[in-house]
């Protein structure tokens, strides 16, 4: 395990509800450049999760929590045990060609929850006019491999110059493809991924290598 208060950053998009198998074709996903889908993590896994990462997070560390509607009361919840814990900021990142949906709202957004270790001295680096909606377009790409719910490096660059500086430690204990570690070293910090898929760990190790 990683050691007591060793994060300054954790920056993670827990695995939830995704799966693609059946519409590689109307995704324009070809089955041999598809990625296999994220292992589900039980609601009953959340609750030890955050305690691990409040675990890590060093005093007045941060952590930034990326999910979809269907999952925010279960993190929510979890986070809210901890008394050390304070919530900073609720950020929706709106995306374009939401998944189609059948009598019912097409989603077209993530929720972006941001929280602190401590009530005071975090990191916040002010960018020109911080608003809480950030409007940024998910990777469209013909060809090469495709994931599931790849993040956008633009979305992972934002938390990271906002709450980290240059030679911190970020943690992402669901990493996946490796966007985080990747955009954390382009940003001059340091990066450590955990993944519970060896396919996505590897994956993960070629990014943040090649990450200049």
């Amino acid at each position: 395990p990683l050691p007591d208060s060793f994060a300054d950053l954790v920056v993670t998009d827990p695995p939830f509800s995704i799966n693609f198998d059946g519409r590689s074709s109307a995704y324009n996903r070809k089955k041999n450049n598809v990625v296999g889908s994220y292992l589900e993590m039980p609601i009953e896994d959340i609750f030890p999760a955050v305690s691990e990462i409040v675990r890590i997070l060093k005093p007045y560390g941060t952590l930034w929590i990326v999910m979809g509607w269907n999952n925010l009361r279960h993190w929510e919840n979890a986070v809210a045990e901890h008394i050390t814990i304070t919530q900073i900021g609720h950020v929706i990142w709106k995306y374009q060609f939401g998944v189609y949906a059948k009598k019912k709202p097409v989603c077209s957004h993530y929720h972006l929850l941001v929280y602190t270790k401590g009530k005071r001295h975090w990191t916040w680096n002010q960018q020109d006019y911080d608003e809480d909606v950030w409007v940024i377009q998910r990777p469209y790409q013909v060809g090469g491999l495709k994931y599931p719910n790849k993040l956008p490096p633009e979305v992972a660059r934002e938390m990271i110059i906002r709450s980290s500086n240059p030679g911190d430690v970020v943690v992402d204990p669901f990493a996946g493809s490796g966007t985080t570690g990747a955009v954390a070293r382009r940003l001059g910090r340091k990066a450590i991924l955990i993944d519970v898929s060896l396919e996505y760990c590897g994956l993960a190790k070629e990014r943040v290598e090649h990450a200049v």
